[in-house]
């Protein structure tokens, strides 16, 4: 949980924009996995993932592409996570993790995650699901990766 990107980050933060990660990490059949993430998340999220170095300015498409642009980074970094751990020889092929992600940069939310987990946004006391959670039950494609 970092409340505060810009204290956390220092010089690597250039978006202006007051901004806060907060990330799950949830080990199957172990913690192995779920450490590892864990431990490695800043480099995985912030320095390894192409963030667009600045904010917009200018142009009213700018915010936009800006938002695409750090999505698509963020998508990355769960690619690079899933693949940081497949090389990983102190994370045994059978342990896991489930990741979900928020990312908070100003008034927008970014929020990912991989696994059997979810996030609920909660308004006026009403719960709405806004992720949906990755089973083998539920998507063929995953099922047949899991059985690979």
């Amino acid at each position: 949980m970092i409340d505060d990107l810009s204290k956390h980050l220092g010089d690597a933060y250039k978006w202006g924009l007051a901004s806060s990660f907060y990330a799950l990490f949830d080990g199957h059949n172990g913690s192995e996995a779920a450490s590892y993430v864990k431990e490695h998340a800043m480099r995985l999220f912030f320095e390894d993932s192409d963030l667009p170095q600045a904010a917009p300015t200018g142009a009213s498409d700018a915010g936009d592409l800006f938002l695409k642009q750090v999505e698509g980074s963020h998508n990355k970094a769960f690619l690079q996570a899933d693949l940081s751990l497949a090389d990983e020889f102190s994370v045994s092929d059978y342990y896991g993790t489930i990741a979900l992600t928020v990312l908070i940069m100003g008034i927008h939310i970014i929020i990912a995650n991989a696994g059997d987990s979810r996030a609920v946004l909660c308004r006026n006391g009403s719960a709405t699901q806004i992720t949906d959670d990755h089973r083998g039950s539920t998507c063929l494609q995953q099922k047949e990766r899991c059985e690979w």
